[in-house]
C-alpha cells in the first residue's frame, strides 16, 4: 500500500469517526429524551460511534454504543428543554443526582468520580451523588429500564422519607 493510499484511508477513517461522533455538550450522532417526572428531570441519552463526554463528573470517551441516564432535581435551572433532541444535548453544569450507564465497546472514564477503562459490556449506576460537605435526605425511585417512572422527594429530615413505597405498575419485578 502506497503512502498516498494510507493517507487517504486514514483521512476517510478520521472523517467517519467525526461524522459518527456524539457529545453530550456539542454535536454528534445521539438521541436524547428529556422527561419531567415526579420531583425530577430525567435525561436519557443514546449514542452510537464515538461519544465524547465533557462533564466534570462524567468525563470520558465511548467507542461503540452507550445509553446514559441522568436524574436531576426538579429545581435544576439549566436543563435542556423537555422532549426529544437529535445530534446534541447540553447537560447542566451541576452533577446529576443519580446516573446509570450502559456501554458496549470501549469506554474510557476520566472523571474523579469514575476512573477506568472497559472493553466489552458495562452496566453501572451511581446513586445519590451528594456534594462534599452537604447532607440531604431524599427518597429516590429510579429504575433504569423504566426511567419515566423516576420519582424524587427531598425530605427535611430522615423520618418522613421512610418507608419507600414501590408502585405495583412498574415493569421491573420486585
Amino acid at each position: 500500500m502506497s503512502s498516498g493510499t494510507k493517507n487517504a484511508v486514514f483521512g476517510n477513517v478520521t472523517i467517519l469517526i467525526v461524522l459518527l461522533s456524539g457529545c453530550s455538550t456539542a454535536s454528534g450522532l445521539l438521541v436524547a429524551d428529556v422527561y419531567r417526572t415526579e420531583g425530577a428531570w430525567v435525561v436519557v441519552i443514546e449514542g452510537l460511534g464515538a461519544t465524547v463526554r465533557t462533564l466534570a463528573d462524567d468525563a470520558g470517551l465511548t467507542l461503540g454504543y452507550e445509553r446514559r441516564i441522568y436524574v436531576y432535581p426538579e429545581t435544576s435551572d439549566d436543563l435542556p428543554s423537555e422532549g426529544r433532541h437529535h445530534w446534541s444535548v447540553r447537560l447542566p453544569k451541576k452533577p446529576a443526582l443519580a446516573r446509570n450507564t450502559r456501554t458496549i465497546g470501549l469506554d474510557v472514564r476520566t472523571s474523579g468520580v469514575d476512573l477506568g477503562i472497559t472493553l466489552g459490556y458495562r452496566d453501572a449506576s451511581l446513586l445519590a451523588h451528594v456534594p462534599l460537605g452537604e447532607s440531604i435526605y431524599m427518597r429516590l425511585s429510579f429504575l433504569p429500564d423504566d426511567a419515566r417512572t423516576t420519582r424524587l422527594t427531598y425530605c427535611p429530615e430522615e423520618d418522613p422519607c421512610w418507608p419507600i413505597d414501590i408502585p405495583d405498575n412498574t415493569s421491573v419485578p420486585h
